[in-house]
């Protein structure tokens, strides 16, 4: 934390002109001290937070990804036919389309995701639900993404990884669907944000997005992903986030 202060600090120093603003494009930075009016020690005490959030936590979510495009190649494949033909070999870039990559790190958040439960609130008051549950005042309430992104009402196929049911065409079809009420809540706000939304959404979310993508254009436009040896047994291993456990070896193929 201590050199993330240092750097931090010196960082910011340089940017700041006579009049105390930040001499920078609209940025987080700049919003938090020029907009929101926080001071410029209270802006470096919250980069471990940022980082952490937004950097600390994405080893789990990039594991689950890897693993998934390992163990379906055939998506792997079409996920690196999207980057040659956007990206043609050059550096990942926020402005470049890709909405298979986009679609991946969705499912794979869909079908692993980090956490097994999540926004803890309490019931106020006596509830009964749509198929007539009832739910008492007092009750501790947890959202289960889990189990709800593997839940077949909810979700078709729902123990498959397919990044194609987040394509537009895909989440299109669901809107028009009347035969099953349940498949629209896939494409919900809470749903296909998995780093939550609005004033609570999360610090990282950003960071994290950003540094996913970059990492997996980086390594899925230079090699083919498998497992080495095929087959290998792992189990989900529920620590702060979850993560496979153990890691299963991989071979990097030169494309």
């Amino acid at each position: 934390y201590e050199t993330i202060f240092s750097v931090t600090r010196s960082y910011l120093e340089k940017k700041q002109n006579a009049d105390g603003f930040i001499d920078l494009p609209n940025c987080w930075f700049k919003d938090l001290r020029e907009v929101q009016g926080l001071p410029m020690e209270e802006i470096i005490l919250l980069m471990p937070q940022f980082l952490a959030a937004g950097i600390g936590t994405t080893e789990g979510v990039i594991d689950w990804n890897i693993l998934n495009l390992v163990n379906n190649v055939e998506k792997q494949d079409i996920l690196y036919e999207e980057l040659k033909s956007e990206l043609d070999g050059s550096p990942f870039r926020k402005s470049a389309n890709l909405p298979y990559l986009k679609a991946c790190i969705r499912e794979s958040h869909r079908l692993t995701p980090p956490g097994n439960a999540m926004t803890m609130r309490t019931q106020h008051q006596d509830f009964v639900t749509e198929s007539g549950f009832e739910i008492p005042a007092g009750t501790v309430m947890w959202m289960a993404p889990y189990q709800v992104n593997r839940d077949p009402r909810y979700v078709q196929n729902s123990d498959k990884y397919e990044p194609e049911r987040f394509l537009s065409a895909a989440v299109n079809v669901r809107k028009k669907d009347t035969t099953c009420p349940y498949s629209k809540q896939l494409d919900h706000g809470i749903s296909k944000h998995p780093f939550s939304m609005g004033a609570r959404g999360c610090l990282g979310r950003r960071a994290a997005e950003l540094e996913i993508q970059a990492l997996m254009v980086q390594l899925f436009s230079r090699y083919r992903v498998t497992a080495n040896p095929p087959n290998q047994s792992f189990k989900r291993k529920q620590m702060t986030l979850s993560i496979p456990d153990p890691m299963p070896k991989v071979k990097l193929t030169k494309r």
